[in-house]
């Protein structure tokens, strides 16, 4: 079982790349959105749902990997499926106002790495705050980047919106 969730927190090894883990985790989430909207004609509210069983699946599997591992960063850069999560919300969101574009998605890809990176009040608060447990720890894995998609969906739609 440990295997399993190890392979899917990661993205099938994608967060175990030597450099900008979470980046590669954001790009495969982009390419399975790109794929999605242009061959299978992927609503937002597909999206949305999409982002909301990653989020289930990605804490379930996040937690049982940091409890069966024997690492003590609570928020490991090899886990990326929050990345996954993040990404699919934020451009199932910005889709719920906006028809969705090659555009777009860069857009929002680049984005959320911004609020994902950098971390602004309350996604960094709330990224340490849960990060002090190793019963919260897994939950804010998946949670921070969640904010951070809300919140770069929120300032595409009003970047958008003004152009």
């Amino acid at each position: 079982m440990h295997k399993i969730c190890h392979i899917f927190s990661t993205i099938l090894g994608v967060g175990c790349l030597p450099y900008a883990p979470g980046t590669w985790g954001s790009l495969a989430g982009l390419c399975v959105s790109f794929l999605g909207v242009a061959y299978f004609s992927f609503q937002p509210f597909t999206l949305i749902c999409m982002s909301l069983a990653v989020f289930v699946l990605g804490w379930i599997s996040s937690f049982y990997v940091l409890e069966k591992s024997s690492y003590h960063d609570m928020d490991p850069s090899f886990i990326v499926i929050d990345e996954v999560a993040g990404l699919f919300f934020a451009i199932g969101l910005v889709g719920l106002f906006f028809p969705l574009t090659p555009w777009i998605l860069v857009g929002n890809f680049l984005l959320f790495r911004c609020f994902d990176i950098f971390k602004p009040w309350p996604i960094g608060w709330i990224d340490k705050k849960l990060a002090m447990s190793q019963k919260t720890a897994a939950f804010g894995i998946m949670l921070d980047d969640m904010l951070a998609g809300l919140m770069a969906a929120v300032v595409q739609v009003i970047i958008l919106d003004v152009v």
